[in-house]
C-alpha cells in the first residue's frame, strides 16, 4: 500500500483533502505545463439548462452525460426539448461532460449542430478572433494531458463533477505537429458522422419496408387500437402498433437462431490482467468498450471456452441490468461472456445477424423487449422470452441491403476509433 503525507501548509487555500489532488504524477504534469495557456484565454465555457424533456416531444435533441458513448454522443437515444432559452451548440463547438462521467468530450459534427445541453454538459466555443482549431483542441482534451488534469480537478463523493472555475484553469499546449493532429482527429470524427449515418439508413430502410410489404402501407391512412391493446403492451407509440399491425411474416427468435447463456466466474477469479471477462456495460449495438474491464486467468478461460466464448457473425444480446442490447461479433473474441449476455448462434443462412442485430435494436424489436422485461430491481429477460422475440421477415434483397447497410457502418467505425486513438496518442509534450 503507498501512503502519501501532505503537510497542511501545503494543502493551499483551496483546502483540497482528496487523495488524487495530490498525485504526484498528476502534480510533476502541472509543473511541466507552468506557463502554458489556460482554456478560459481562448474559450468561452457554458454550462447547460435543466430543461423539461421528452424522448418523443421536443424540437431539439437535449443532450446529458448519459448520452456520450464510445467516439462522441448518440444522437438516437437523446431526449427531446425544445429551445426556451436553452445552451444551443453549433457545428465545431465541444461538449464535455462535467457531472457524472466527467471528461467526455465530443467535436459537434453536423448533425449536432443545434443540439441543447443539459446542466451535466460544458459547452465549449472559441471566443471570436481566437486562433484556435476545434478538432486539435477537442484532441488534446482527451489526450493524456488533458484527461489528467480533468481527472485532477474533478471532486465529489458519490458523483463525481468538475467546477466551470477549474474547467477554464486547464493548460494547453500547443506542439508542433498541431495541424497534423487536427486534420487526422477531423477525418476520424468524419468517418463516425459516416457510420451513423448509415446505420440510421438501416433502420429507416428496415421500417419503411415492414410498413409497405404485404400491404402495410394501408394503415398509414388510419386504423384502430383498443385501449387494452395499449395497457397490455404498456405503449401509447402509434408507430409501434402501425409496425406491429403490418407485419405478416415473422419468425421467432428462437426458430432461426440457438440461444446459449453466459457464466459468472466469480470476482476471486477477478484479476489485473489476462483474457476479457465481458460483462453488460461492455456490450454496445455499436460494439464491445472496453469500460470497467474486469480480467481472467488464461487457463480459466481455456476451461469455459468452448461454451461461453463468442465466435464470428454470433449477436451478443444483453438480458440483464440494461436488457435488449445487441452487438454482432465481427470476428472470434477471446474473452468470455458474463450470465447477463446471450450468444445468439444464427442457424439460418437466409437471414443474416447483422440484419438480427438491427431488427432487435428497431423500435419494433425494443417495445417487444420492453413488453417482456420482468424484475422490479433489477431489469432483466427470461431464455424462453428472448426466444419469443419476433423477427420480421422481408424480401431476401432488402434484408441483405439492410445487412450491408449495418456491415459497412461497423467497419467505418472501427476505422473511425481506431484513427481517433492513435492521433490522440500521438500527442506528446
Amino acid at each position: 500500500m503507498i501512503v502519501l503525507e501532505i503537510k497542511r501548509s501545503k494543502l493551499g487555500k483551496l483546502r483540497r483533502l482528496d487523495p488524487e489532488y495530490y498525485n504526484p504524477e498528476l502534480l510533476r504534469l502541472e509543473k511541466s505545463l507552468e506557463g502554458a495557456l489556460s482554456l478560459g484565454d481562448f474559450v468561452d465555457i457554458r454550462v447547460g439548462r435543466t430543461m423539461n424533456s421528452d424522448i418523443k416531444k421536443g424540437e431539439f435533441h437535449y443532450i446529458k452525460t448519459g448520452d456520450f458513448k464510445e467516439g462522441g454522443v448518440d444522437l438516437g437515444q437523446c431526449f427531446r426539448a425544445d429551445n426556451i432559452n436553452g445552451v444551443d451548440l453549433k457545428v465545431s463547438d465541444i461538449v464535455i461532460t462535467r457531472k457524472g462521467s466527467v471528461g467526455n468530450a465530443w467535436l459537434v459534427n453536423v448533425q449536432g449542430g443545434g443540439a441543447l445541453i443539459s446542466s451535466e454538459v460544458f459547452r465549449l466555443r472559441a471566443i471570436e478572433d481566437a486562433l484556435i482549431d476545434s478538432s486539435y483542441l477537442a484532441a488534446y482534451l482527451e489526450s493524456f494531458y488533458g484527461q489528467a488534469q480533468i481527472l485532477r480537478l474533478q471532486s465529489g463523493m458519490s458523483i463525481m463533477s468538475i467546477s466551470q472555475a477549474d474547467l477554464r484553469n486547464v493548460k494547453v499546449v500547443f506542439v508542433g505537429n498541431k495541424d497534423e493532429i487536427a486534420r487526422e482527429y477531423k477525418l476520424a470524427s468524419d468517418l463516425l458522422v459516416e457510420s451513423d449515418k448509415l446505420n440510421k439508413l438501416a433502420e429507416e430502410l428496415f421500417n419503411d419496408s415492414v410498413l409497405f410489404e404485404k400491404g402495410g402501407s394501408n394503415l398509414r391512412s388510419g386504423f384502430k387500437v383498443g385501449i387494452s391493446e395499449i395497457k397490455k403492451n404498456d405503449n401509447f407509440d402509434a408507430q409501434f402498433f402501425i409496425i406491429r399491425s403490418a407485419i405478416k411474416n415473422v419468425v421467432l427468435l428462437n426458430e432461426i437462431s440457438e440461444i446459449c447463456s453466459g457464466t459468472e466466474v466469480g470476482v476471486t477469479n477477478y484479476q489485473d490482467g489476462g483474457v476479457q471477462f465481458m460483462r453488460v456495460g461492455n456490450i454496445t449495438k455499436c460494439g464491445f468498450i472496453n469500460k470497467s474491464q474486469q480480467y481472467i486467468s488464461k487457463q480459466l478461460f481455456q476451461e469455459l471456452k468452448e461454451r461461453y466464448q463468442p465466435k464470428q457473425n454470433e449477436v451478443l444480446l444483453t438480458k440483464d441490468g440494461t436488457p435488449g442490447v445487441a452487438m454482432v461479433v465481427t470476428g472470434d473474441i477471446d474473452a468470455i461472456i458474463s450470465g447477463g449476455i446471450v450468444r445468439l448462434k444464427v442457424g439460418s443462412s437466409n437471414i443474416s445477424p447483422y440484419y438480427i442485430a438491427l431488427s432487435l435494436s428497431s423500435k419494433y424489436g425494443q417495445e417487444q423487449i420492453r413488453a417482456l422485461v420482468g424484475g422490479s430491481n433489477i431489469k432483466h429477460l427470461k431464455i424462453k422470452d428472448i426466444g419469443r422475440i419476433k423477427i420480421p421477415i422481408l424480401s431476401i434483397e432488402i434484408m441483405e441491403e439492410i445487412a450491408k447497410l449495418v456491415q459497412k457502418s461497423i467497419k467505418l467505425r472501427k476505422r473511425g476509433l481506431r484513427l481517433k486513438k492513435e492521433v490522440i496518442k500521438n500527442i506528446r509534450i
